[in-house]
């Protein structure tokens, strides 16, 4: 007749009791890895079943699914007869179907991760959550090569790294320099610097002149005019309106002389600097003009004189 199995003593039994209630303490405080510690450590001193289920649920909370499957399938071969058997079962099926997450980081980190194709929306750093199967990661940064795709076997519930070597960073693009146009040639764009013309100097005495010009022939022929007068029928009146529009038109002739010789000047100064532009020589000489008025017995005019 063989001997039933002898049962757990009290000081096993004591043991397990502390074991177990000291995991319940620590599962409620949220110190999983420490519950499931006792719990084993209470499966130890008295190999119930029932505390499996306890380690299970300790694993479970750790991220461990794959170990509280494990456990969860050994509860029931241990206990046969267990009633809450289609519970487990179920709750073994469920955890199967779990995704499994991929902790994806690189070297710089920022890169796009891209899942089997497709743009996930998360840089590196991140936890890219997979269905369980095969999966190809691939990686792409602004400046750097993309990195080639990765294969990764994805289990139920797992949670593995992919780090991703340094990522190769790609040349510089060249710069492109481009030269200053060269004075007197086109600017570049199709099109050529305009030429300045005369500056505003010249204009004015240009207009001085052919404005003392006008006056001066107005009035030449208005002096004409009272000398007919005058030989027609003398008077003095006839003699003193002759003399002083002869006068007039004289000065005006002069003034137009002046404004004519000025503005040739200032033009023939202008050619030069535009000339010797750019050339460290000396100043060009400053043309100065003076004019004077002259009034003798019969008439009057003005003289100019240019110096420079």
């Amino acid at each position: 007749m063989v001997a039933a199995p002898a049962g757990p003593t009290a000081e096993q039994t004591a043991a397990a009791r502390t074991a177990y209630g000291e995991g319940q303490r620590l599962f409620h405080d949220g110190q999983f890895a420490q519950a499931q510690a006792q719990f084993e450590a209470a499966f130890a001193a008295v190999p119930n079943p029932v505390a499996l289920l306890s380690v299970a649920e300790a694993q479970e909370r750790q991220g461990k699914v794959a170990d509280a499957v494990a456990t969860l399938e050994r509860y029931l071969t241990l206990r046969a007869d267990a009633p809450d058997r289609a519970a487990v079962q179920a709750r073994i099926e469920q955890m199967r179907t779990r995704p499994g997450v991929i902790a994806v980081s690189s070297d710089p980190a920022g890169a796009a991760i891209s899942l089997d194709g497709t743009d996930t929306g998360r840089v590196t750093p991140a936890d890219i959550e997979a269905a369980v199967g095969d999966h190809a990661i691939s990686l792409s940064l602004e400046g750097y090569e993309p990195a080639a795709a990765q294969t990764v076997t994805v289990t139920f519930g797992s949670r593995q790294e992919l780090a991703v070597p340094a990522l190769t960073a790609l040349p510089p693009p060249p710069v492109e320099v481009t030269p200053p146009p060269v004075e007197g040639e086109g600017s570049g764009d199709g099109e050529e610097t305009e030429d300045e013309g005369p500056g505003a100097g010249v204009w004015i005495s240009a207009g001085v002149g052919a404005a003392g010009l006008v006056a001066g022939t107005v009035l030449g022929f208005l002096a004409l005019s009272e000398q007919a007068s005058f030989d027609t029928t003398p008077t003095e009146a006839s003699a003193d309106s002759g003399e002083r529009l002869a006068l007039f038109a004289d000065v005006g002739f002069g003034v137009a002389v002046a404004g004519f010789i000025t503005a040739l000047v200032l033009n023939f100064a202008n050619g030069s600097d535009d000339e010797e532009e750019g050339e460290p020589e000396a100043a060009a000489p400053t043309a100065r003009l003076h004019l004077a008025p002259v009034v003798g017995p019969s008439g009057g005019g003005l003289t100019a004189r240019l110096s420079f």
